[in-house]
């Protein structure tokens, strides 16, 4: 080995027998090992210089290259005088030849590691800094997370206890409006309805008097007035409340719906229907004909035909009324708001409280093709058809 580069490497050399006495060491690395002067470390045991934690492995990596089979590199702690920690430096050792007595010689290369596990041990320090500032910062972003999902389920809360609120309200309120307009169309009925008849009657009586004394074209005028006003009464107390509905039930008011639609609005309406009476509750009644009636007016009043048709079908569970036209149609897709609804916030009601009875209404519509409406609700009696 050249002398020269041998004592000028800038790193600790050194030449050691297969029982780790050192031979030969250049300067550096006997700085390493804290002594100043190289022949004072000549002969002696590098075990010494190693700390205890580190001897076994050092031995083992000793033994490893005696055998000659390439370098061998191992990281290890030496001692220092009057420290509580090791100096750790790097040790690349190889076979370097054999003595005078054929036994193995070896060359270490001792590398300080200092600075390495300083730049280390900052980097490491740096990182568990930056996970623990962002595991603070995930911490808080989570804790703001579970805090604005508990707002959201809360406030979800509320919104389905207000929808349940206005669906029952709604419900309510169209059983109240059918009651009301039956109890206006009863006091038309008994009051006004019946002093028109006799009104009427007597009229009749003083006409048929009164036809010799030049008033007969004055009460004749005035008869007319009466049949006028009893006609509109009566039709006032069918639009408010037919008086079928509650005295057959919903399959002959159902007809005469169809039958009222063919009348007033000049709509062709194919009934299909059992004439078997159903028994359902009053209620629900008073729904059916009401959604009915609602979407027959939307026939009349966007799909551009004068024919329609109407399905009554029922089973032990379900009762269903479709209601199916062949006109303008519209875009189902686009429905969103209940102010969306062809025909307005009507249908929409309709909708909901079907929801609330546990049904639903069913809507197949494309533009041009026309509209199928299908009320869909349980009647829960056991003397459907």
């Amino acid at each position: 080995m050249p002398e020269k580069f041998f004592n000028c490497a800038p790193v600790g050399c050194m030449l050691i027998d297969e029982e780790a006495h050192i031979l030969q060491i250049n300067p550096t690395g006997a700085f390493l090992l804290g002594k100043g002067d190289t022949r004072l470390l000549q002969g002696k045991s590098f075990l010494r210089f190693i700390s205890k934690a580190s001897q076994y492995n050092f031995l083992t990596h000793l033994k490893t290259c005696s055998t000659g089979k390439g370098k061998r590199q191992l990281e290890l702690q030496l001692r220092i005088p009057k420290s509580t920690s090791g100096l750790p430096i790097r040790l690349d050792t190889a076979f370097y030849g054999n003595s005078n007595g054929n036994a193995p010689l070896l060359i270490s290369v001792l590398t300080d590691l200092r600075e390495h596990k300083q730049k280390e041990e900052a980097l490491r320090q740096e990182l568990e800094k930056s996970v623990t500032d962002r595991t603070a910062e995930l911490a808080t972003i989570n804790k703001t997370l579970r805090k604005k999902i508990a707002e959201h389920k809360e406030t979800q809360k509320n919104i389905y206890s207000d929808h349940e609120q206005l669906r029952a309200l709604t419900s309510a309120l169209i059983t109240t409006e059918e009651r009301e307009r039956r109890r206006i169309a009863t006091e038309l009925h008994d009051h006004i309805g019946q002093t028109l008849a006799i009104t009427r009657i007597k009229l009749e009586m003083l006409h048929a008097l009164a036809s010799y004394s030049g008033f007969a074209e004055a009460l004749e005028e005035i008869q007319g007035f009466v049949k006028q006003a009893i006609k509109e009464t009566r039709s006032l107390m069918t639009k408010l409340s037919p008086p079928v509905f509650y005295e057959l039930g919903l399959n002959a008011a159902l007809e005469w719906l169809m039958q009222y639609f063919g009348e007033q609005h000049n709509l062709r309406i194919h009934y299909k229907g059992k004439r078997d009476l159903i028994s359902i509750n009053e209620d629900l009644q008073i729904l059916l004909l009401q959604a009915t009636r609602e979407l027959l007016m939307n026939v009349v009043k966007h799909a551009g035909v004068e024919e329609a048709e109407v399905i009554l079908r029922t089973s032990r569970k379900q009762i269903k009324i479709e209601v199916i036209d062949h006109g303008a149609g519209f875009e189902v897709s686009k429905i969103g708001t209940p102010l969306d609804w062809r025909g307005g916030f009507g249908i929409f009601s309709i909708h909901e409280r079907l929801k609330n009875l546990g049904g639903q209404l069913q809507i197949h519509s494309k533009r041009g093709e026309g509209t199928h409406f299908t009320l869909v609700a349980p009647h829960g009696t056991k003397e459907g058809l």
